[in-house]
């Protein structure tokens, strides 16, 4: 049985919502990190995954976690607004030979079937769905029994040895220093952001009392290869050209001038919840 039901072609349509990174899904899959190997072993633990589960990865992007999935012997079906992430994502699972594949999608309108996943995957991409139909949506798609794993990934931005040059930088450029991702000093609360999610996950009526794991780690970037990660997040994207160019070149020539690299921490959360 397909996990994919037939629709009209008018199903299947990109959201605006998550098509803002689809002008550099190249770079975003060059630049942007995966998720830690032992946060993925949860999930397989969790949900007592085995070769041929049907696996469903909301906002699959470029496919990182669908591949990771597809690797371990899943049978993945991944959706994501953007057909140029959605183009990037099957040419790698093609070039891997996995039992994968993506479609352009809105989660909200995807042709799915009923009850037909073992584990529904959200990394990074819960927030961007309608949080009115949200649970509804994955609580039809997911089999009895079935696991919702949510994963939020977020760069400690303030938290790199070169933060002070980094300021000056984004000062003399010109950039909303005050509103700018990476330099705003606000970060989410992994607490706040569970206790919300878990309020929300209970209060569904869907999904039984959900666990929590936090993971910290780093990466370690060129000066190219920072200045790519920036030019994947919105508020850069959002940037008149001339700014961000001019930007991310002194970007290159600060972290250069350190002796060529920057060490970026991360922490990564993860939540699941078993269908009720």
């Amino acid at each position: 049985m397909s996990a994919l039901r037939e629709s009209s072609p008018s199903a299947i349509v990109a959201s605006d919502r998550g098509l803002r990174f689809g002008s550099v899904a190249e770079q975003y899959d060059r630049a942007r990190p995966g998720y830690p190997v032992g946060l993925i072993d949860a999930v397989f633990e969790y949900a007592g995954l085995r070769p041929g589960d049907r696996a469903l990865d909301i906002g699959t992007g470029t496919g990182q976690v669908a591949t990771e999935l597809g690797t371990r012997g899943l049978n993945v079906l991944a959706i994501d607004p953007s057909a140029e992430m959605v183009q990037i994502a099957n040419e790698k699972f093609a070039a891997a030979g996995l039992g994968a594949r993506a479609i352009v999608s809105n989660f909200e309108s995807a042709p799915l079937d009923e009850s037909a996943f073992s584990l529904i995957c959200a990394a990074t991409s819960w927030h961007w769905l309608d949080p009115d139909t949200r649970f509804q949506v994955a609580a039809r798609a997911i089999a009895p029994a079935g696991a919702l794993a949510v994963l939020w990934t977020w760069p400690h931005w303030r938290r790199t040895e070169l933060r002070a040059e980094l300021d000056e930088v984004y000062e003399r450029s010109g950039a909303p220093l005050e509103v700018m991702g990476p330099m705003c000093p606000l970060e989410p609360d992994p607490d706040a952001l569970a206790r919300e999610w878990v309020s929300h996950t209970l209060l569904s009526g869907a999904f039984g009392e959900p666990e929590g794991k936090l993971c910290s780690w780093s990466v370690t970037y060129t000066a190219t290869g920072y200045s790519d990660l920036l030019g994947t997040y919105a508020d850069h994207l959002a940037l008149d050209a001339g700014v961000r160019d001019d930007l991310l070149r002194r970007i290159e020539r600060t972290i250069g001038d350190a002796g060529g690299t920057i060490e970026l921490p991360y922490s990564t959360l993860l939540l699941l919840a078993r269908s009720a």
